[in-house]
């Protein structure tokens, strides 16, 4: 089963929010998530890129990233292989395989801060 999640994502300029700062830094150093045969098990961010053609015929984009629709769909369904895509993700080959190592030196960055 696949969820591809395409909401409508505006921020205004200015500082984010402390918690989804934290979320952003997290999803980049540890990546996606999937099941698969019944078990969750950790995929890269941006995995399974899809291009999209949506109900008005316009085209969107998304890739795997951890999130609530994860659990909801494999819980909802009972399906022992369940993959969700986001709209938000990063789906260029470069961001993709960049992101991780942005988000451990990050981590690492904070770490060193707060001891």
């Amino acid at each position: 089963m696949r969820v591809d999640a395409l909401a409508s994502v505006s921020l205004s300029a200015g500082v984010v929010g402390t918690a989804f700062a934290a979320s952003m830094i997290d999803m980049f150093a540890t990546g996606g998530r999937r099941y698969t045969d019944g078990r969750m098990v950790a995929s890269r961010l941006g995995a399974d890129p899809q291009n999209l053609t949506l109900p008005d015929g316009q085209q969107g984009k998304s890739a795997s990233a951890p999130g609530a629709e994860l659990l909801a769909a494999h819980r909802a369904s009972e399906a022992p292989s369940v993959t969700v895509t986001t709209g938000v993700a990063p789906t260029s080959r470069v961001v993709r395989s960049l992101a991780p190592l942005a988000g451990e030196r990050v981590l690492r960055g904070l770490q060193r801060l707060t001891q």
